[in-house]
């Protein structure tokens, strides 16, 4: 933060502080803000910028290893490193799972759009937390980082994010005008009554009570099966679709509200009780509605933006539609294992200082240098001009693009002009 350089005037009736001139200096930044301008730094400012991101965190284990139990200080400390807290790590193929002294290192990527170009993994921004701690108000000062570099329309969130309240994550996001895409946790799922008879809640989208019974209550794809049974299960939950209330009118950011209109209006069912939509094809499902009885498949209703807000989103939960947009969060997990195994071997070790500040910047020249070879490896493999060379003016490098790796006795590409070398080299 850089301070004003002259005095602040305030309007004592208004309490507004008047405008600085246009020679002062100041500048209010947060550490996510300069963090992520360090790691963007390695992106050329012509290098197109997705609308959407991905987030997720990993874990970054301090060099200093925690206390005995019974040897804990009096200051509250695990460790050596005075702001190193607890994080748990999954189990992995190469370790169980287990907790450790660190940080909780959460990630941004840019992800193509659905059917869009492919992109290389690219790390968009950080946010670096002491153990698990505030991993919301992580997130959320990351994607306003992010956003200094280009709009954001739609960010990837897994369930690690998702089980916060609506009024601390899902509300910020949409008011910035950001579509969430989310995992929903378990006790985020389930049947619920509607706001109005004749509506229910299932999994965080709005339906008609004429939706079947075997259609409210339905398991999500598991690991392990097969295509084909994850198919069918796909098939059940893109079923519901029929039975869906779908948005009416545009939504209304002064009110905060959302008009819907059920799915006979909508023309997506026939519902005695709706005589036009009696009229329209057999092929559509007819609903078991009895005639002149309540229920929701010819009404409109507004539904106020706070109602299940932690739980709504655009596209119905496990459906192909959403399934095919949530999956390209797998980016993220892409980039966590780059940066962790095949590139910068993020682990033990690799930070070798105390506290958070000082972690955190290196942790952003790392990852502003990762940007930087993988721009590279991908383009030249791609047979596309690069773009730093590009901006900058250089030469096409014809030489070839050589694999990582920790061997230190195996040789690596030199400069241009220069032998090759075998030092130690793993950005090579």
């Amino acid at each position: 933060m850089i301070d004003h350089d002259h005095t602040l005037w305030v309007d004592a009736d208004t309490g507004e502080i008047a405008p600085c001139p246009s020679t002062c200096p100041a500048v209010t930044l947060t550490p996510e803000d300069v963090h992520t301008a360090i790691v963007q730094a390695g992106l050329p400012k012509t290098f197109f910028r997705t609308p959407s991101v991905a987030i997720d965190g990993t874990d970054v284990e301090s060099y200093y290893p925690a206390f005995q139990h019974d040897a804990l200080p009096a200051g509250g400390s695990i460790c050596a490193d005075p702001d190193a807290g607890w994080v748990k790590r999954t189990a992995t193929h190469r370790r169980p799972s287990e907790f450790c002294a660190g940080y909780e290192l959460h990630l941004a990527t840019y992800v193509p759009q659905i059917d869009g170009e492919q992109l290389p993994v690219l790390c968009a921004g950080m946010a670096l937390r002491p153990g698990v701690t505030d991993r919301n108000g992580a997130a959320l000062a990351l994607v306003h980082a992010v956003m200094n570099h280009g709009p954001i329309r739609e960010a990837l969130f897994d369930r690690g994010y998702t089980m916060a309240k609506g009024e601390n994550f899902a509300r910020p996001l949409r008011t910035l005008g950001i579509d969430v895409v989310l995992d929903l946790h378990t006790t985020q799922r389930g049947c619920r009554p509607g706001p109005v008879p004749g509506t229910l809640w299932i999994d965080g989208s709005l339906y008609s009570d004429a939706i079947p019974e075997n259609l409210r209550r339905i398991d999500p794809p598991r690991i392990g099966q097969t295509a084909a049974e994850r198919a069918r299960i796909r098939e059940l939950f893109d079923a519901r679709e029929a039975y869906r209330f779908t948005p009416h009118s545009r939504h209304n950011e002064t009110l905060g509200t959302q008009r819907y209109k059920g799915p006979a209006l909508a023309g997506h069912v026939r519902c005695p009780n709706t005589p036009a939509s009696m009229r329209r094809s057999h092929a559509l499902p007819t609903t078991t509605c009895t005639l002149g009885a309540e229920c929701g498949c010819g009404i409109t209703l507004t539904v106020p933006d706070t109602l299940h807000q932690k739980d709504r989103q655009r596209l119905p939960w496990q459906s192909t539609a959403w399934s095919r947009s949530y999956h390209r969060r797998n980016r993220v997990e892409n980039l966590n294992s780059r940066i962790r195994v095949h590139d910068a071997d993020v682990n033990h070790g690799f930070i070798q200082v105390r506290g958070l500040t000082p972690t955190a910047l290196l942790l952003a020249f790392a990852l502003a240098a990762y940007n930087t070879r993988e721009l590279h490896r991908w383009y030249v493999a791609a047979g596309l001009a690069e773009p730093w060379q590009v901006e900058l003016g250089e030469p096409p490098d014809e030489r070839p693009v050589g694999y990582t790796t920790r061997s230190r006795t195996a040789r690596r590409r030199g400069p241009p002009g220069q032998a090759s070398s075998t030092s130690h080299n793993p950005t090579t």
